[in-house]
């Protein structure tokens, strides 16, 4: 499921740290975000590559955890290329169990 968590620590993040987990999001091996395409894939309701705010409030809601108070806020702070959405390798940088997937380096 969606760890909301890293998606609420995400918005603290600085720019620079937002950018260098974009990059690192856009070089994981597939075993390493297989779990996360598949989620991203079911929440992008209209299948554009991108999620708005009602497609991640659904999804959210559909894996049975709860859409945080600030979902709009989290979703503005993941939205690192200010697009109005959130593309996969946002989605990717924000989501990503990085004490993990540092680890596998």
């Amino acid at each position: 499921p969606i760890d909301v968590d890293n998606l609420k620590n995400f918005q603290y993040f600085g720019k620079f740290k937002k950018a260098v987990l974009n990059v690192i999001a856009s070089q994981l091996t597939d075993k390493a975000i297989q779990d996360l395409r598949g989620i991203f894939l079911d929440i992008d309701a209209n299948r554009d590559g991108t999620l708005d705010a009602t497609e991640l409030r659904e999804g959210i809601r559909r894996v049975g955890v709860q859409v945080p108070d600030n979902l709009e806020e989290l979703m503005n702070a993941v939205d690192t290329d200010g697009s109005g959405v959130v593309d996969y390798s946002e989605f990717l940088a924000a989501t990503i169990d990085r004490k993990r997937d540092m680890q596998e380096d």
